[in-house]
């Protein structure tokens, strides 16, 4: 009785087949590259950048979101997309101070009120 062929040349044989198709332009799916899944659930502050000012305006009351409230915030105190409003920008540093209390958030809010030291 004659053995049968060993792993090693089946997987040789397999190689050059594979090398083979390859040079004659056909393609094998199974080694085809393809770029990875995006996740399709993104976290909020990551998509920041992508949504309306309105829309952060909800996400700081809603979430509530801290970072929302700040980017807000600064647009009032820099007039972006309308006159500047110190008393709203205020209103929106503080509750991002309340909700994260992170010294930048707390420092702005302080910096409008004029409790600067």
């Amino acid at each position: 009785m004659k053995p049968g062929p060993s792993a090693f040349s089946t997987r040789m044989i397999s190689a050059a087949l594979v090398a083979a198709a390859a040079a004659a332009g056909c393609s094998n799916p199974m080694f085809e590259t393809r770029p990875p899944k995006q996740s399709s659930t993104v976290h909020p502050t990551q998509d920041m950048a992508r949504r309306g000012f309105t829309q952060r305006q909800r996400d700081c009351w809603d979430m509530p979101n801290a970072a929302a409230c700040y980017e807000v915030g600064a647009n009032y105190e820099l007039g972006l997309g309308g006159p500047p409003d110190a008393a709203e920008a205020l209103k929106y540093y503080d509750k991002a101070c309340d909700l994260s209390g992170d010294d930048d958030h707390c420092d702005a809010a302080a910096k409008l009120r004029g409790d600067e030291n």
